[in-house]
């Protein structure tokens, strides 16, 4: 999976290591390969904007003409994402945009939480903790949660395009596999959750 630096040249110097740090982390959890491509090489799979903090807007519109969707995703947003798939459900492209002003910490968490989304798991929750995706919670890496999730979306058994009560009940099995053979039991059997899966929990959010 491909991905570009664009936007102000300082920012992305200083947050290129930090990153690569975070694909090697989504690599090791998803199996997919992360390689940065040049700024001048078109068919990168996603692009990093660091934008200044009254060009968030503009920054959305060079992919999303709707100006409401951009307006929606960057409400009072250190960062945010536009995901574009097809109907199967297969991923195309993703723009991130980065308020480059905003502290360093805020943002290596921002980072994180954004690249995570744009591989399939695009809600924000607060009924799991510790989550990178809990708005309640920051973290520079990925919880156990998080791991767990991210294995059941990218299991070879949960394709793309697949229907959402199937999904659920394909991510019900390789939650209880993965509990098993990881021993994160209670992740697998709802300890954690108020009772419900993982995957559940999080799928509350979609409506």
């Amino acid at each position: 999976m491909t991905y570009k630096l664009c936007g102000n040249a300082k920012s992305v110097l200083r947050f290129r290591s930090i990153i690569e740090k975070h694909a090697r982390t989504l690599a090791q959890e998803t199996s997919l390969n992360f390689r940065e491509v040049p700024s001048g090489k078109s068919g990168e799979h996603f692009a990093f904007w660091f934008a200044e903090p009254n060009e968030m807007i503009k920054a959305g519109l060079m992919v999303e003409k709707n100006l409401k969707t951009v307006r929606r995703a960057a409400f009072r947003a250190r960062c945010y994402f536009l995901t574009y798939t097809l109907q199967t459900g297969a991923y195309i492209k993703s723009l991130i945009v980065i308020n480059r002003a905003e502290k360093s910490a805020d943002l290596e968490h921002c980072l994180l939480e954004e690249m995570t989304q744009v591989l399939g798991l695009p809600n924000d929750i607060q009924l799991v903790s510790p989550s990178i995706f809990n708005d309640n919670e920051r973290y520079m890496e990925l919880t156990r949660m998080d791991r767990f999730l991210l294995r059941t979306l990218y299991d070879d058994r949960m394709l793309a395009g697949t229907p959402r009560k199937l999904a659920l009940i394909l991510a019900r099995g390789i939650m209880l596999d993965l509990g098993e053979e990881s021993g994160w039991a209670e992740w697998a059997t709802g300890a954690n959750t108020g009772g419900k899966l993982s995957i559940e929990a999080y799928d509350r959010t979609a409506g």
